[in-house]
């Protein structure tokens, strides 16, 4: 019977993988091409900067700030909008909402030696709907109360639901933003604090941390996270 209850474990996991796999499929026609369509000024804006700093010895250059422009001098001082912001060199600033959506494919970029390139984003963005499926699934368990006795059918649709809906089809793939960037910090945050609500009766120093931490992390993103700490605050106090 365990090695059973197990299977089942295993083949829910496995399921939730290769509904991941046909959503990509689904997603091939519009990945590796320039970018035109629906929000994808957002990314073209983000590989923008990572060029930006590519070319400039890194995110110091700007203060690790983001940038809206190259360095030629023509790019610089650029009439954007009346709200832009200037750094001392002319570059045009964001300041909308943290560093971490552009800071965090930079690095990833760096570490697997990948070029600024419309694929290489998506291929980082794919990488976020992957771990944002599998903790929508570990989410949908605790709330639907599945375990390897009365298998994973409710956590599974769920999945189904959330991999095909048609902004998660677009926006984890062609049209990364903030909150893109943010949902598995917000993913993982929501489900560990589950975990904490329903089974864990004495939190560990490191289990907090941890939560912390990825609360943080989500912050330099977008405000979302800030509202989840809120929410966390106030479960805390009441």
């Amino acid at each position: 019977m365990g090695n059973s209850n197990f299977s089942k474990l295993k083949f829910a996991y496995a399921a939730v993988f290769v509904l991941f796999a046909v959503s990509v499929i689904v997603k091939l026609p519009h990945l590796n091409r320039p970018l035109s369509k629906h929000h994808e000024f957002n990314p073209a804006v983000v590989l923008i900067c990572i060029d930006t700093w590519n070319q400039n010895g890194g995110p110091s250059y700007t203060g690790y700030t983001p940038v809206f422009n190259y360095s030629n001098e023509g790019d610089l001082y650029l009439p954007i909008n009346k709200g832009m912001v200037h750094d001392a060199k002319g570059n045009s600033i964001y300041i909308s909402f943290g560093s971490g959506f552009f800071l965090y494919p930079y690095y990833f970029f760096k570490v697997f030696g990948l070029p600024a390139t419309p694929l290489s984003l998506q291929i980082f963005t794919l990488i976020l709907c992957l771990i944002s499926a599998f903790l929508v699934f570990s989410i949908a368990v605790k709330l639907f109360n599945e375990n390897q006795t009365t298998g994973y059918f409710a956590s599974l649709v769920t999945v189904f639901v959330f991999l095909f809906n048609p902004a998660v089809l677009w926006y984890f793939g062609n049209g990364y933003d903030h909150e893109i960037m943010t949902y598995p910090f917000f993913l993982a945050a929501v489900n560990m604090f589950i975990s904490f609500v329903k089974y864990d009766r004495k939190i560990g120093n490191g289990k907090i941390f941890l939560y912390a931490l990825i609360i943080l992390a989500g912050i330099f993103c977008d405000w979302l996270m800030l509202l989840w700490c809120a929410v966390t605050v106030s479960y805390a106090i009441l």
